[in-house]
């Protein structure tokens, strides 16, 4: 009887992938005629192929087209060193779509239209206006972020309402809270970013509302509410030329 422990696991699996060398496949083809525990063994590694093999010959068949330039042939029979290829290049396939299917990290403008959103009229109303109030909320916030904001004040139809500190992505947020004739809460946010450079006035629609942002001497800008484009646009280039 040959002894089956003769033969390793590497040799049994290359020989049932037809890639065992000429010798150790005639000795393999021998010794199983004679030795019921190898033939048992040579069993156990094709039962164990054709587990692995049938959920990953699933998945193929709605894995994306691997680019031409990148195919090469493939051998007449599926071997463990191919499929171990296919998985690494499987694995690679699904980590690229995953970063490329990751959503995007919403940026600062996004995160204040988010909160803006929960602002109503209500919210404002109640607020007092207080000018001394005012003024000493404008000094404080105006040293805090290292910009004048003394001279803002009411626009042609925006009452400001408050003034107040927020924090983004470890930056200072000053909120200024208006007060529209029509009841629509807006908000003149400034974060200073340090980033050199000028952005001209870009209007756009965050989260239903009106906007326009702009960016100045290391300041980026957002003046955010209501559904008058005209009326944001306007109130915008004067806080931009009083700041």
């Amino acid at each position: 009887m040959t002894d089956m422990a003769h033969h390793t696991d590497e040799e049994l699996t290359a020989f049932l992938d037809g890639e065992a060398e000429a010798e150790v496949m005639r000795a393999i083809s021998l010794a199983v005629e004679q030795d019921q525990n190898l033939a048992s063994r040579l069993d156990d590694l094709r039962h164990a192929e054709t587990l692995i093999r049938a959920p990953f010959e699933a998945l193929l068949t709605h894995a994306p087209q691997i680019p031409a330039s990148l195919v090469t042939p493939a051998p007449s029979s599926f071997g463990w060193r191919e499929m171990a290829a296919g998985l690494v290049v499987g694995a690679l396939l699904m980590s690229g779509a995953a970063l490329w299917l990751r959503p995007k990290e919403p940026g600062w403008q996004d995160k204040i239209a988010t909160y803006q959103a929960l602002y109503t009229a209500d919210t404002l109303a109640s607020l007092d206006h207080d000018e001394a109030s005012v003024t000493a909320q404008l000094q404080s916030l105006s040293s805090l972020i290292n910009l004048d904001l003394s001279n803002v004040r009411d626009g042609q139809t925006m009452t400001l309402k408050r003034g107040q500190m927020l924090g983004l992505n470890g930056k200072n947020l000053v909120q200024l809270a208006f007060l529209t004739s029509s009841g629509d809460p807006v908000a003149l946010c400034i974060i200073h970013n340090g980033k050199p450079g000028t952005k001209p006035f870009q209007p756009k629609q965050l989260q239903g509302m009106q906007a326009v942002s702009w960016a100045r001497d290391g300041y980026g800008f957002l003046l955010i509410g209501g559904q008058d484009s005209d009326a944001v646009i306007t109130a915008a280039k004067q806080f931009n030329e009083t700041l």
